[in-house]
């Protein structure tokens, strides 16, 4: 999208690892960016066509502006079908503490 001027659009198709029950809600946002500075930045980042499997995350700029490139990252929120409590197997290897810790 460095070369060539108006309207200039991406869409992406992301699958979740797992399906959800109904559609969830998706977030998106700009993780990192790389955009000229001798034009105006315009950046327009959605979603699209939200199922319970995946979705397509659309990146449009238009004008003059150069991008580089741009990462995104996302988030989505839903029910998914649910495991039965209590489940747990193997062994339990998480970190032992001896008291709170407190990082400055």
């Amino acid at each position: 999208m460095w070369a060539g001027t108006g309207k200039r659009v991406r869409r992406v198709e992301v699958l979740f690892f797992e399906p959800f029950l109904t559609p969830p809600a998706v977030h998106v946002g700009c993780a990192m960016w790389d955009i000229s500075n001798a034009t105006n930045m315009r950046v327009d980042l959605a979603v699209e066509d939200i199922t319970t499997t995946a979705f397509v995350a659309v990146f449009q700029t238009w004008g003059d502006t150069k991008v580089a490139r741009m990462r995104t990252s996302w988030m989505a929120i839903g029910e998914v079908e649910t495991t039965k409590s209590g489940t747990f197997k193997g062994p339990d290897n998480r970190p032992r503490r001896s008291g709170p810790r407190f990082y400055s």
